[in-house]
């Protein structure tokens, strides 16, 4: 057989590409109007209303939801003796508000909101107008965020969760004082930076509730429940013009005019009423606002009846009892049976001092000292009660439980979701990591996990785990302690994510090269075409889950399966001048699959 000269051609192609140069035109900044500025786009900390001849900037909530019916209270009765004004700012010649505060550049005023209605309402509780606790609006977003966030919130959600003794309440009934959690106008804060005392700063309430009235038919409504239980938290459309307005209008008898509106975007709390006949709408709402003192009067303005929808939203409010603030500690929190436990007194009053102190062991045992010390003759949980009383009288309870002979650590599962393939890889956008940890006798404390080595960190909602960036095996380990401090062995979990398919080029036969007994010749063809026996290569490949197997097709039949790199198929045995289908598939070990298809003729065999 003469011998056959394999010449190799090389052809070189140039890709010119054409940029394409997009103009942006820039909108000027609206000045006045009623509605957001233009000027300002959506923020993660809300909306800021607009920047305007050198004041500050002042935010709303970027959204608010309302709450649901089946949680509403009542609408309270309408009082027959109604004066036609009400302010807490001067009844009965004292002022029972507390100063306005500024939220800075986070859409926090339904915490703000709540707050000024709570120390309020705390003043009035204790007939005591200058008594004027300040509480922490920080508190709320760091430590009961499910109540909302910079971004929006529910100032009823964040007095229910004040309430709550659950997991979203931070176990207890409260809300600090603003000198252990300070005010930063960030809910990145951790809830963790709190005073290390702060039990002893809780003040607990006793109710909350809220309603949605509809203007006019409620107006009565809202002033009744004003003047019975204080101020409360009311919501409406705060536009641009209205932040304005307050920036130049700073005497006590200005009102914002009536303007219709029927959205919500700023929580504030009203703390009284005027009525005026000569006012369209027949008077004007006193309000307490949270964009500081230098805004409307001392941070209050007042807007007619219906103006924004003011009174059209939900009326939100509070209760709370004169009493002094009580907590308690002891040691060691992991007694066994007959152990001494030392209960320490950390109570604080409001007003006065405090006189006595009274203890429920829960076991039918008691003490009146101060820093009582108590045994336990069972395993089992007590509730221990302490009542403080002040030398006004007044007095305050807190139960807590001890836990005596818990030495059993809390038990953690960990739960993956997510699209999932072959071989336990999951293959969609992301996976869900939900850890669950039970533990019957003391409670779980927290639970803590380590993301591919990152470190231990606090477990607190689900865990999403985007494909974007995490392709590949990843480990997860998790643990739980008790509420006595019982830890649990540390657990693991590997999973991997592939959501991208193999990579499959067919290398040989190229698309319109002439093959002669698997040499390729110079020059080209309008169809590929092979004479005689070739050894068809295709290039698989898959950095994450790896290659399964790769098979190959001619005219949709299969005939062969490679699981080996290099992958081939020698091409032989067609009848000749057949016309060929060729197809290759590969398969990663997650299920993913990718398909290439060309076209040859094949002439048959060289003797």
């Amino acid at each position: 057989m003469a011998n056959h000269l394999l010449k190799k051609g090389v052809v070189i192609g140039v890709l010119f590409l054409f940029t394409v140069m997009a103009l942006t035109v820039t909108s000027s900044k609206i000045e006045t109007g009623t509605t957001v500025m233009q000027k300002n786009a959506k923020l993660p900390a809300g909306n800021n209303l607009f920047e305007n001849n050198g004041y500050p900037p002042r935010y709303v909530m970027d959204h608010f939801n309302l709450t649901p019916a089946n949680e509403l209270s009542p609408k309270p009765l309408v009082r027959e003796d109604l004066p036609s004004s009400f302010s807490w700012l001067n009844n009965n010649g004292n002022d029972w508000t507390t100063p306005a505060r500024d939220q800075g550049w986070c859409g926090s005023c339904w915490a703000f909101g709540a707050v000024s209605a709570l120390e309020s309402r705390i003043n009035i509780a204790w007939n005591t107008p200058d008594l004027d606790v300040d509480l922490s609006e920080q508190y709320i977003l760091s430590c009961l965020p499910a109540s909302g966030s910079c971004a929006g919130g529910n100032s009823y959600s964040a007095y229910k969760l004040i309430l709550s003794e659950g997991a979203t309440g931070n176990y207890c009934n409260g809300i600090i004082t603003e000198d252990c959690l300070p005010y930063e106008a960030d809910d990145a804060v951790s809830c963790s930076q709190k005073c290390p005392d702060w039990r002893s700063h809780l003040l607990p309430i006793t109710g909350c509730g809220c309603w949605n009235p509809h203007y006019p038919d409620d107006v009565n409504a809202i002033k009744s429940q004003l003047i019975n239980d204080g101020p409360v938290v009311t919501y409406f459309y705060a536009s641009g013009d209205f932040m304005q307005w307050g920036n130049t209008h700073h005497s006590p008898t200005d009102y914002y005019p009536y303007v219709p509106q029927t959205s919500s975007n700023h929580a504030v709390a009203i703390v009284g009423y005027k009525d005026d006949p000569s006012i369209g709408h027949g008077g004007y709402w006193i309000v307490k606002n949270s964009w500081g003192t230098g805004w409307g009067y001392n941070g209050f303005f007042n807007i007619e009846y219906g103006s924004l929808n003011i009174d059209s939203v939900q009326i939100t409010w509070v209760t709370y009892n004169a009493a002094p603030i009580v907590a308690f500690s002891s040691t060691p929190i992991d007694p066994d049976v007959g152990d001494p436990i030392h209960f320490s007194d950390a109570s604080s009053p409001l007003l006065g001092t405090l006189t006595s102190w009274s203890w429920d062991f829960g076991d039918t045992s008691t003490a009146q000292e101060r820093n009582p010390a108590h045994s336990y003759a069972a395993v089992g949980t007590y509730n221990v009660t302490l009542t403080v009383t002040d030398s006004t009288g007044h007095s305050g309870s807190l139960t807590r439980k001890a836990f005596v002979g818990d030495d059993t650590p809390p038990v953690t599962t960990g739960i993956l979701s997510g699209l999932r393939g072959d071989n336990g890889w999951f293959i969609g956008n992301s996976v869900i990591i939900h850890l669950t940890a039970s533990d019957p006798f003391s409670g779980v404390n927290y639970t803590m996990y380590n993301l591919d080595g990152n470190g231990f960190v606090l477990y607190t909602g689900l865990i999403n785990v985007h494909s974007n960036g995490h392709q590949g095996e990843h480990t997860l380990l998790y643990y739980s302690i008790d509420i006595v401090g019982n830890k649990e062995n540390e657990k693991n979990q590997t999973f991997g994510i592939d959501s991208a398919a193999p990579m499959l080029t067919i290398t040989k036969p190229k698309d319109g090269a002439v093959y002669v007994l698997n040499i390729e010749l110079l020059g080209r063809a309008q169809i590929t075409t092979i004479i005689g026996p070739l050894r068809s290569i295709v290039k698989a490949t898959d950095s994450i889950s790896g290659v399964d197997w790769v098979e190959f097709y001619m005219n949709d039949e299969l005939v062969r399966i490679d699981t080996i790199a290099p992958y081939s198929l020698v091409i032989s045995r067609l009848p000749s001048s057949a016309d060929v289908l060729f197809t290759v598939k590969a398969r990663d070990y997650a299920g993913l699959s990718t398909t290439v298809t060309t076209h040859f003729k094949f002439i048959g065999f060289l003797p």
